[in-house]
Order: C-alpha cells, then sequence, then structure tokens
C-alpha cells in the first residue's frame, strides 16, 4: 500500500470515530430531555387515574375531615354549597382552604355566616345552589331565614349567587330582608328570586358605618337582582298590601354622604305597595348620577316608583339616569327630584302615569308608552319638566 493510500485510510477511520463520539455524545446530552418530554407527554395525557380514593370521596362528600385543609375543596374563596340530593335544602359553607366554616346556630341556614366571614377575612363569596330542577318533584333551591340579612361596610367586595332563591318568611315582621351598609367598587350578583313576607322592605340600601376608607355611602358599585317578589306569608303569591321592592335611606351620618357612581338593575319587581322608593335624603346626604334599570315593576297597591317623599328631596336627588316599564294599579312614577332623566313606559291603566310634585324641576322624561288614566300630573312650580 501506498504511503497516500495509507495517510487517507487513516483520515477515514478518524472521521468515522469523531463522528460516533458526537452521536455518542448528542443522545447522552439530550437523554435527560428525552426523559423530560416523554414525562410530560405522559403528565399531559387526558386519561385520569385515581391514585387516591380516599381523597375523592373527601371531595364528594366535603362533611368528611371538616376541619382538615383539603386542595380539592380549596378554592381561593368562600363557598356556599347545597348539599344531598334534591329536594334538600341543607348548605354548607367551605372556607377558601377547604375547610368548613361553623355555622351551628344560624338562623339563614350559613348565608349571614358565609357573608360575614367572607367580609372580615377579605375573599369573594361565592353561593351555588342549582336552580329549579324536576328531579324527583319540582325542587327549588333555595335559602330560608326569618332574620334580616346584612351585607357589612366592605371596599371592592364581590357576592355571587347562582341559581338560588331567597325567601324572608313570615316572622320577618317589620324588618328589612336583605340591607347594604356603606361599599366601594361592590360586586353583588345574584341570580334567583328574592321572596319577602314582611312590612318592611325586601332589599334595603341603608349605609350607616363606614367601610375601610371612612365613606358612609355607596359608590362605585353593581347591584343585580332577577326579581323581587312581596309575598303573602302564607301562599307565597305576590301581594300588593305589604312591603316595598327596592328601598334607598342615605342619613346624614358624617357626610358627604352619597349614593352615586353605581348601578343597579332589577328585571322584575312584582307587588308591594311601592315598587321602588329613595327616601328624602338627610341634610348633608345625596342620591345623584346613578343607572336606576328595570323592565318589569308591576302589581304595586300604590306606586310604582317614589322619586322622594317630600320637598326635603329637592337639590338631593338629581342627575340619575332611569330605563323603567311600569304597570302600577295607582301611581306610575311619583318624582320630587331634579335633574333625572327618565326612559320610561306605563301600561296597566294606572289611575295617572307620571307625576311631578311642587319642587321637581328640569327632569326629561322619554315616553314610549303611557295609558294611565290620567297620563301627567304635575304640580311642579317651575312647570318646567320636559315629556317627550
Amino acid at each position: 500500500m501506498s504511503k497516500i493510500a495509507s495517510e487517507r485510510k487513516m483520515t477515514t477511520r478518524l472521521i468515522m470515530a469523531s463522528m460516533s463520539f458526537a452521536i455518542l455524545l448528542t443522545i447522552s446530552c439530550n437523554g435527560s430531555s428525552l426523559s423530560k418530554l416523554k414525562k410530560s407527554s405522559q403528565s399531559s395525557s387526558p386519561t385520569l387515574q385515581n391514585t387516591n380514593p380516599e381523597k375523592v370521596t373527601t371531595a364528594v362528600d366535603p362533611i368528611v375531615n371538616a376541619d382538615v385543609a383539603d386542595p380539592e375543596r380549596a378554592s381561593g374563596k368562600v363557598m356556599m354549597i347545597r348539599t344531598g340530593a334534591p329536594p334538600s335544602n341543607d348548605w354548607i359553607v367551605v372556607k377558601p382552604d377547604g375547610t368548613l366554616l361553623d355555622i351551628s346556630g344560624t338562623k339563614s341556614q350559613g348565608l349571614q355566616e358565609a357573608i360575614d366571614f367572607a367580609n372580615g377575612a377579605g375573599y369573594a363569596l361565592e353561593v351555588n345552589g342549582g336552580g329549579y330542577s324536576v328531579l324527583g318533584g319540582v325542587d327549588y333551591s333555595a335559602i330560608r331565614t326569618t332574620s334580616s340579612i346584612t351585607i357589612p361596610p366592605c371596599t371592592a367586595c364581590s357576592y355571587v349567587f347562582h341559581g338560588v332563591d331567597l325567601y324572608f318568611m313570615d316572622g320577618i315582621g317589620d324588618d328589612d330582608g336583605l340591607i347594604f351598609d356603606s361599599a366601594d367598587m361592590m360586586e353583588f350578583s345574584f341570580s334567583g328570586q328574592i321572596a319577602y313576607t314582611g312590612n318592611g322592605s325586601a332589599v334595603r340600601i341603608l349605609p350607616a358605618n363606614p367601610n375601610s376608607e371612612n365613606f358612609v355611602g355607596m359608590t362605585t358599585s353593581t347591584l343585580a337582582f332577577p326579581a323581587i317578589a312581596i309575598v303573602n306569608p302564607s301562599s307565597l303569591a305576590p301581594e300588593a298590601t305589604h312591603g316595598i321592592g327596592l328601598r334607598f335611606s342615605i342619613p346624614s351620618i358624617s357626610g358627604p354622604n352619597l349614593i352615586t357612581n353605581s348601578s343597579f338593575s332589577i328585571k322584575e319587581i312584582n307587588g308591594g305597595i311601592v315598587g321602588i322608593q329613595i327616601d328624602d335624603p338627610g341634610s348633608s346626604a345625596t342620591f345623584l348620577q346613578n343607572f336606576i334599570d328595570s323592565p318589569a315593576i308591576h302589581s304595586q297597591g300604590s306606586t310604582g316608583v317614589q322619586v322622594g317623599t317630600s320637598e326635603a328631596a329637592t337639590g338631593h336627588i338629581y342627575g340619575n339616569q332611569w330605563r323603567l316599564n311600569i304597570a302600577s294599579k295607582n301611581a306610575g312614577l311619583n318624582v320630587w327630584g331634579n335633574n333625572d332623566s327618565y326612559h320610561l313606559s306605563i301600561s296597566g291603566g294606572a289611575t295617572f302615569g307620571i307625576g311631578f310634585n311642587v319642587s321637581s324641576a328640569n327632569n326629561e322624561v322619554f315616553i314610549s308608552l303611557n295609558n294611565a288614566v290620567t297620563p301627567v300630573v304635575d304640580s311642579s312650580t317651575c312647570q318646567c319638566n320636559k315629556i317627550y
């Protein structure tokens, strides 16, 4: 063999050896990555395996190990859950770490305790009912109480209800049903019906104590209700002889006291003497620049919507925007405030549709329908309210 051929053969062997070493090195370096990829692929598989049957049992039956923090139940919020098969209306309250809140001795099936705990600890509250079902007969998901429910003063608080009715049963008497204290940036979303048997108000906005910002009032908040009904204590049928659906009361405490820049949506208010009422605010209090939306206010014995109750409302209720459909038996809309804007439909043949009282001024009303016996009664001094 020539010297040149021998050198070429040696060079070829060195190249092959180098390639083999590089391949082995690549496999060695990537082995952990391939192993990780394989594990990642396996972990992302949709197949679920029960590796801890006891843990699954605990999640299905939250009563088990109630005082033990359980990641299967933990949610980061306070949860109120209906338990048992329909038509059971037993409830539990699960704390954010999965343990159960003690609600022994409750007068509201745990609701007031859940609200107080969430508010005090700074958590959102979610109440899960389930709506209406026909399994084993009609199943109404409901919380029943004979005591008022109070939302304490709060800032950036959240309360959400899914598929649950709230019944204020016979025994509530003259007490209001659901009461809201001071709030800023509150979200309150209720999916269901509030049924109230008493002589006070089904829902009352009554700021009386300062929140964390030392503010007495309500601002930048959103409250939503599908339905409020004033009902007979025995039959629970709507009636028009007692109670108010939604009532706003703003006393003078450490003014200025405001209900302002907030949104109130009530899809239906059925029955009661008055559907919505704003009491005359206190001397340092004002109801201003809010949105109020209610497309079905009906069957009230006296008045659908009462904006102020006397001349004391002048200069304390103004700048609000209303969208209302009213079918009240006596009066549709009765106004003492000023500079509000109304988009309005009045049906049902009320005695009078719109009433402007002595001190009401500069309100504007856009009417799509008004079939009241007397469509408008204008007793205002200024005669400056406008109807379109």
